[in-house]
């Protein structure tokens, strides 16, 4: 599974992009992936990995897991 990094994060519209550690660009993740996953604050830096799933004709991180926490 690919691991990546948090690049950025809208909390009002709630979405963001993390950036692939490994493969290099950045995918789009949606805030009902970070709440299946329990994920109620997401940082900027934090590391995450995941799936790669496609909703409406786009790829998207899915089944994700916070590996680690800015600051930690």
């Amino acid at each position: 599974m690919p691991i990546g990094k948090l690049r950025k994060w809208n909390f009002e519209k709630g979405y963001g992009f993390i950036a692939a550690e490994i493969e290099g660009g950045e995918i789009f993740v949606h805030g009902r992936q970070m709440d299946k996953a329990g994920i109620l604050d997401p940082q900027i830096g934090d590391v995450f990995q995941y799936a790669v799933g496609v909703f409406n004709g786009r790829d998207e991180a899915v089944s994700i897991a916070r590996i680690a926490r800015v600051g930690e």
